[in-house]
């Protein structure tokens, strides 16, 4: 397989919409810090409906730089996750993330502490029009919405992503399958991208050779896979519990307007 720095260049994404290089992203990563103090400035103020209309405005503002940088992250590190240089980048926005995360806690909480009568009202005044579904989504979620304080810890609990990030590393860089054999005996490098057109061949011998080999690759790592599983399973169990879902699923489903049926 093709190293990055072997892919000719007009093959590769262009980045430079969002930021030039790693420097200029740790730069407006460092700004971005300033808004755990501005929005920290709002706290116990939300009951103005002029307060609240100019920080939801600011939050459009800084959720749309957040996934600037998000983005910009993401992709890099998608190039390779073995990259040292960017997987520290990726470390710090997350800790960035997870400051302003702590700081805007209140939030949350504060708007949820609306009445129904007053969330209603905020949902049909004309000035609110562009957060209509904001509002009825705090309407619908307040119930599973803790405390100030308990919203915070909480918050300040991002690292426990852990786990889908164990896989991802695992799956992108340390993960590698055996060539695959066809019926000729000839021997086929098989990689993620590779895998659909093996699988799909015409040469029912190397359909059968990578998807034993693709799936068997997955099977010598399986105790560490599970049990990165079975600790993502109980994390989503334990946040459901807290919050007050009866189960984990409810949980899960609850954002997207679906019935568990």
């Amino acid at each position: 397989m093709q190293e990055r720095k072997d892919i000719p260049e007009e093959s590769k994404w262009d980045l430079s919409k969002f930021y030039r290089d790693e420097k200029e992203c740790y730069a407006h990563l460092k700004k971005f810090e300033n808004y755990k103090t501005l929005i920290a400035k709002y706290e116990g103020k939300l009951s103005n409906d002029d307060t609240l209309l100019e920080l939801l405005k600011l939050e459009d503002k800084i959720s749309e730089e957040c996934g600037r940088l998000g983005v910009y992250v993401f992709v890099r590190q998608s190039e390779d996750v073995r990259n040292s240089q960017i997987n520290e980048l990726a470390e710090e926005f997350d800790r960035v993330m997870n400051d302003y995360s702590m700081a805007s806690a209140y939030i949350d909480v504060e708007i949820a502490d609306f009445s129904d009568e007053k969330l209603k009202g905020l949902i049909k005044n004309p000035r609110f029009a562009d957060y209509k579904r904001t509002f009825e989504s705090y309407l619908k979620a307040k119930k599973h919405i803790l405390s100030k304080k308990e919203e915070k810890l909480i918050s300040g609990m991002s690292f426990l992503g852990g786990f889908s990030d164990n896989f991802d590393k695992f799956d992108d860089g340390d993960l590698k399958f055996n060539k695959v054999k066809d019926s000729k005996g000839r021997r086929h490098e098989l990689t993620h991208s590779a895998y659909r057109e093996l699988a799909e061949s015409r040469d029912a011998t190397l359909r059968k050779n990578t998807y034993i080999e693709f799936n068997g690759a997955y099977g010598r790592y399986i105790n560490f896979l599970s049990n990165n599983y079975i600790n993502k399973v109980k994390q989503s169990c334990y946040f459901a519990k807290i919050r007050g879902y009866k189960s984990s699923l409810s949980a899960s489903i609850f954002n997207e307007e679906a019935s568990e049926e």
